[in-house]
């Protein structure tokens, strides 16, 4: 009897360290997943000094006919700002429009707060795409190609990559 009730607690003891080496990996790896990504594009310009004419924000700046907001130190006005270019940017993006734009020009007083809610709204509704160069954003809608529809000239052939 003694040896029956050893062995049944010893097979016990076993299934519940087992079963909470399992409980606990599963939380581990459940807990663990990968940090959310901001989906946006930011396109990143070099300076002037040394710039090739191919990687300047001239070239997109003149491809587009880009709607001009001002933020300055005032953050109730600001507010009302960023409100108009929230409306007209998801517009643009619901409409695929790839004409028009949105050229945000912060002062050197505009908040730093402001800076970020204006980031936070080019990167709301995908496909984003925006451009920070020097005290201006420019923000568009960029069209997406999927991989596979990718096509680049290689010799003469038209070839897919990935």
């Amino acid at each position: 009897m003694a040896r029956d009730r050893k062995n049944s607690l010893f097979v016990t003891a076993t299934l519940f360290v087992v079963l909470m080496g399992v409980g606990s990996g599963y939380y581990l790896l459940r807990s663990s997943e990968a940090p959310k990504k901001l989906g946006g594009i930011q396109l990143a310009f070099p300076a002037d000094k040394g710039a090739d004419s191919e990687f300047t924000i001239d070239k997109y700046e003149n491809l587009r006919k880009y709607t001009c907001y001002n933020l300055n130190s005032d953050t109730a006005q600001n507010t009302a700002t960023l409100k108009e270019v929230r409306l007209k940017l998801n517009a643009i993006k619901s409409q695929e429009d790839t004409i028009n734009g949105v050229h945000i020009i912060l002062s050197d007083d505009t908040p730093y707060n402001d800076f970020i809610r204006t980031i936070t709204i080019c990167s709301e509704q995908k496909p984003s795409a925006f451009a920070p160069y020097r005290n201006d954003i420019y923000a568009f809608y960029l069209k997406l190609v999927p991989i596979e529809n990718k096509t680049e000239r290689d010799g003469g052939k038209l070839t897919n990559y990935k």
